[in-house]
């Protein structure tokens, strides 16, 4: 079985969290599973390529609807917008122009309290992306491995 890693765990449980924690449509509600969706969907993209970034597919589609229910006015909205259209203009997978645009989504989660634990998952994750691994085989981490070692979920 190589690959598999128990200690990871869920990928991005804090999301999963929220959704479970809160009725459906509430503002937490909300602007997590547009943030859940976000991040599977730069997943599948890396996995499976810029076809599962073409206009009328029907992640796109149900992602981009996941999004626009945050408010005109959220900043996280805006952020996940230009993450999804950033993938879209591009012809092949690429992370150097995506992987930015996350991180800009991760700073703006650490503005509100209650979504931390997704703002170090949204590190985690561009870790992961990026070809590093965040937790090390024996468990521990270092504290300046993480830029907000802070917000790391125990």
């Amino acid at each position: 079985m190589s690959g598999f890693r128990p200690r990871e765990g869920i990928r991005h449980l804090p999301f999963f969290e929220i959704i479970a924690s809160e009725d459906e449509g509430t503002p937490r509600a909300v602007a997590a599973k547009a943030g859940l969706l976000v991040l599977r969907l730069i997943e599948h993209w890396v996995l499976m390529g810029p076809t599962m970034v073409e206009p009328e597919s029907s992640r796109v589609l149900s992602t981009r609807r996941s999004i626009l229910a945050l408010p005109a006015a959220d900043p996280t909205r805006s952020a996940l917008i230009n993450v999804v259209n950033a993938m879209q203009t591009l012809r092949e997978v690429q992370l150097e122009p995506i992987l930015p645009r996350v991180a800009a989504y991760g700073m703006l989660l650490r503005r509100e309290s209650w979504s931390t634990a997704m703002a170090a998952d949204v590190d985690l994750t561009i870790a992961r992306l990026g070809g590093l691994d965040p937790l090390p085989p024996d468990g521990r981490v270092c504290e300046g491995s993480l830029p907000y070692g802070s917000n790391r979920r125990p």
